[in-house]
């Protein structure tokens, strides 16, 4: 895989991306399963890579569904420019923390 490929050319591709984003309610409509409030929400995707392309959890009480799905909407812009980081720092865009080249 080439640093510089973009998502869709990951073979992810953009319905697949919408179809996550979607099955993020999902665990509402299992709810019957578990007695008791839902107190977190993850979505795990594997890549091509040794590490998950997306690793995203909420823990809480209020809402852990929405705030993973209000978490995936802002991650999902950034998704490609992370693993651009993990490849390849030197080209990866900087985000002004420590460590940054």
């Amino acid at each position: 895989m080439r640093p510089s490929q973009n998502v869709t050319d990951l073979s992810i591709g953009n319905e697949m991306l919408d179809l996550m984003a979607k099955s993020i309610d999902a665990p509402t409509a299992l709810a019957a399963v578990e007695e008791g409030p839902t107190h977190s929400a993850a979505l795990l995707v594997a890549g091509e890579n040794a590490w998950p392309l997306v690793d995203l959890r909420v823990d809480g009480p209020d809402d852990p569904v929405g705030d993973l799905r209000d978490l995936w909407v802002r991650y999902e812009p950034q998704m490609n420019d992370y693993l651009e980081r993990a490849l390849n720092p030197a080209i990866a865009p900087a985000y002004g923390v420590p460590g940054d080249p």
